[in-house]
């Protein structure tokens, strides 16, 4: 990827309900359904993205906890200097009819109130095409990296 600064999204699946324990944010009952996750890095995007879907490392962000039983499907980076992360996860939010399952999961240094950045998209109404639009509608400020399997 080559990226150093930005916002990435995990579109994961996760095909079977299921709690999981997220690190000392809790239990958390998970509906099977497809998830999308907003983080960031501030320094170095690929590699955080490389960790995260790597199978083998320490238990250390929600995000982690949750990859145990999540299947990576896709992922989005957005090369961007400015924090927004937050801005990206609404936006998210509002398109796809995110829902939160996990309250703080992932946000814990959120200055939005976003109240997740894991966000729960039903089946149906995940739009892999919608998705493209809406990242790829400012392309003069910021590249993106978009790979779905």
């Amino acid at each position: 990827m080559g990226l150093k600064k930005g916002v990435y999204l995990l579109i994961t699946e996760l095909r079977e309900s299921r709690y999981i324990e997220v690190g000392k944010l809790g239990v958390f009952f998970f509906p099977g359904g497809y998830y999308i996750y907003t983080g960031s890095a501030m320094n170095g995007i690929s590699q955080r993205v490389g960790r995260h879907v790597s199978q083998r490392k320490r238990l250390k962000w929600h995000i982690d906890y949750f990859l145990r039983y999540g299947v990576v499907k896709g992922i989005v980076v957005l090369s961007s200097e400015d924090k927004i992360e937050c801005r990206v996860n609404q936006m998210v939010k509002a398109l796809f009819k995110g829902r939160i399952i996990a309250p703080g999961f992932g946000s814990s240094d959120c200055k939005e109130k976003c109240g997740s950045h894991l966000l729960l998209i039903e089946k149906e109404g995940f739009n892999q095409g919608l998705l493209e639009k809406l990242l790829n509608q400012d392309q003069a400020k910021k590249k993106s990296l978009l790979s779905f399997s």
